[in-house]
């Protein structure tokens, strides 16, 4: 769209006469300031001519900028269409940045809770690791008391046996 209304600026408003209502008009501004100079200095007989100069120019001016009005308003629309068409997407992405956000701050929430739930089940692995290897422990003593115990039964069983043979 703004290619289009590009062009249809280029159509419409040629340089050549843009430039020359420019002119125009700044040729207006430097007659009323020498007609500003002339009543500073109090040079009135110029004043009657430098008015007519200006009334000249100005009506000259009207009638060129009257020739550019239609085209002007031709674009004016397209440009009040272009700006709806900007602000009608300007909600849209406003609705989509809005949506966006949520999601994402979905799933961050989403990760933070996976997050504590890994860190969680890891100290939970790690205890359930810490007692496993305690309990072997525990399971090994055992077994060393119960093996010891044997041996010094077996021992006092075999001294008995001697004894008594």
């Amino acid at each position: 769209e703004a290619a289009a209304l590009r062009r249809a600026c280029k159509e419409m408003l040629s340089k050549r006469r843009v430039q020359t209502l420019g002119n125009a008009a700044d040729a207006i501004f430097r007659d009323i300031d020498q007609m500003k100079l002339s009543i500073h200095t109090g040079e009135y007989q110029h004043l009657q001519k430098i008015a007519q100069r200006i009334q000249q120019k100005t009506r000259r001016f009207q009638e060129k900028f009257q020739e550019l009005r239609p085209n002007l308003e031709v674009l004016l629309g397209h440009v009040e269409r272009v700006a709806k068409t900007c602000e009608e997407h300007g909600k849209v992405s406003e609705e989509l940045l809005h949506s966006t956000e949520a999601r994402r701050n979905w799933w961050f929430h989403l990760l933070d809770l996976l997050g504590k739930i890994l860190t969680v089940g890891s100290g939970a692995l790690l205890f359930g690791s810490c007692g496993s290897l305690c309990y072997l422990g525990i399971c090994y003593n055992a077994k060393s008391a119960a093996y010891k115990l044997a041996e010094v039964t077996y021992g006092a069983a075999k001294k008995m046996l001697a004894h008594q043979a």
